[in-house]
């Protein structure tokens, strides 16, 4: 194994947080899926779980926000670019 993953795998493997429960972004996450919200009512609720968000849980929500815009159509994302909030 590469000595670089090797170190890598071991920072993580000490992580005290590791393995904790985020249930902040598990709900955020249910909220990217779900197909009956807006993407601006998304991006409402999931910034409100992340400013309730501590410590690792809060690292993670760059993992949330990557997901919603994979998940985003482009267009939909396009046209909440140019709508007031």
């Amino acid at each position: 194994m590469d000595k670089t993953l090797a170190a890598m795998l071991a920072r993580a493997d000490a992580d005290p947080e590791q393995g904790l429960p985020t249930p902040l972004v598990d709900a955020a996450l249910v909220i990217v899926n779900d197909k009956t919200l807006s993407y601006i009512e998304k991006q409402r609720q999931i910034d409100t779980l992340q400013q309730q968000a501590k410590g690792r849980e809060q690292e993670l929500f760059g993992e949330v926000w990557e997901s919603l815009q994979v998940i985003t159509p482009l267009e939909e994302i396009t046209a909440a670019d140019g709508k007031p909030e």
